[in-house]
């Protein structure tokens, strides 16, 4: 880890030995919570930046943990890709020891503007699709701003209606 920036680096492996890491996820909803692939077994969580190490239990698998993403729809969950094993699916609240109960702020800005900066532009139109692809992680606040339709998810038919927002066919 590094405290300056990339300037210099300290190891961050106790709790983990010898074993080898393939990827390593932050938790956009607890700040110092760290989840770690390994090579061969499964999936290992830091509650402080990664200076210490717990493996996570839930069931996963003890197979190559490649990829690790928190799961846009739920950020409860966390989306495990394995080699030769599929995607796993691990539930935070009973795979790790000091699972805190995180109560997202109240929306403040309005649906639609789903990068808080009080408009609706093609940024937030972008953002959304982003998120729809798996390839950015929404805060909770982000995700009920984007939830265009109110029911509780993000799909891409909320970011049709963010653009309808956007293009003046329709109000937030």
């Amino acid at each position: 880890f590094s405290n300056d920036d990339g300037e210099t680096w300290q190891e961050a492996s106790t709790g983990l030995g010898d074993k080898t890491v393939y990827c390593v996820a932050f938790d956009p909803a607890v700040p110092g919570r760290v989840f770690a692939g390994t090579a061969k077994e499964g999936v290992y969580y830091s509650l402080n930046n990664g200076h210490t190490w717990k493996a996570a239990r839930g069931g996963l698998t003890t197979a190559a943990v490649t990829t690790l993403l928190f799961d846009p729809a739920n950020p409860k969950k966390l989306l495990a890709g394995t080699l030769g094993e599929g995607v796993w699916s691990l539930d935070l609240s009973g795979a790790i020891d000091s699972d805190p109960v995180v109560v997202p702020p109240p929306v403040t800005s309005k649906k639609g503007d789903v990068n808080g900066d009080n408009k609706v532009s093609i940024t937030d139109v972008i953002l959304g699709l982003q998120a729809v692809a798996g390839l950015k992680q929404l805060t909770a606040e982000q995700l009920a701003r984007a939830d265009m339709n109110g029911d509780g998810k993000l799909s891409i038919g909320d970011v049709l209606l963010v653009l309808r927002v956007v293009a003046g066919l329709a109000t937030a």
